[in-house]
């Protein structure tokens, strides 16, 4: 156990830990919801993506081979997937499989390539791949909108699944679109929360005017199921 600790001294990977847990230390007593179970879950769930990008790495590593082109491969992947989706309506295990095999096909040609010459040919599809992305949105006529990141979110947790909430987007066209909240015909089994419009809470008051845009949380008693017909175009 001793040699074994002394060797993993010598390795970069025990100086790596070191700094882990001296920041992880640091901003537990700058906050001290740093070491909770929610924090740790946001952390969690917001690196899910890169978690699985890296466990398929791992295979890469240990085999001893390097790979640079991964997250341009992802990119192409889960692009290629979802515009099946918008334009096929696919279901979930079809565009699995779709992704899978845009996958298996840039990987390939990068295999077939890479035998040759490495990195030149990696980091060439990197950019090529990664770069005709936007070029092909264009041609394709599918729609691509710059996210800018938003610094705060509000989010509740429960201790089961909050069936009854609902959230729907006001639909140009609609029944509520251009209705005050106070005249919704929600019956008696819906009772609206929140509204959100263009990314600010807006106040809840009966003279408050829905646009289309406007996102709107409510909450649905079971069996009020045809509430959300109020905010879809007909």
């Amino acid at each position: 156990m001793h040699k074994y600790f002394v060797r993993f001294r010598s390795r970069h990977e025990f100086w790596l830990l070191l700094v882990i847990v001296a920041l992880a230390v640091i901003l537990s007593l700058f906050s001290p919801s740093f070491f909770t179970l929610r924090n740790l879950s946001d952390i969690l769930t917001s690196n899910a993506y890169l978690a699985i990008l890296c466990s398929g790495l791992v295979v890469v590593l240990i085999a001893g081979g390097i790979d640079v082109s991964f997250t341009a491969i992802a990119s192409v992947a889960q692009y290629a997937a979802l515009s099946y989706a918008k334009s096929m309506g696919g279901n979930w295990p079809a565009v699995f499989l779709v992704a899978c095999a845009v996958g298996v096909l840039c990987g390939l040609f990068n295999a077939v390539l890479i035998y040759h010459v490495i990195f030149v040919v990696v980091l060439s599809s990197v950019l090529v791949q990664g770069g005709l992305v936007p070029w092909v949105a264009r041609r394709c006529a599918v729609p691509m909108e710059p996210v800018e990141p938003l610094p705060f979110s509000l989010g509740m947790r429960f201790r089961s699944e909050p069936n009854d909430l609902r959230r729907f987007r006001v639909e140009a066209g609609s029944p509520a679109d251009g209705l005050s909240v106070g005249r919704l015909d929600l019956g008696s089994g819906a009772w609206l929360s929140a509204v959100s419009r263009a990314n600010e809470l807006l106040p809840l008051t009966d003279g408050t005017v829905l646009r289309p845009g406007d996102e709107v949380l409510l909450t649905i008693a079971a069996g009020d199921g045809d509430t959300g017909l109020l905010f879809r175009a007909r």
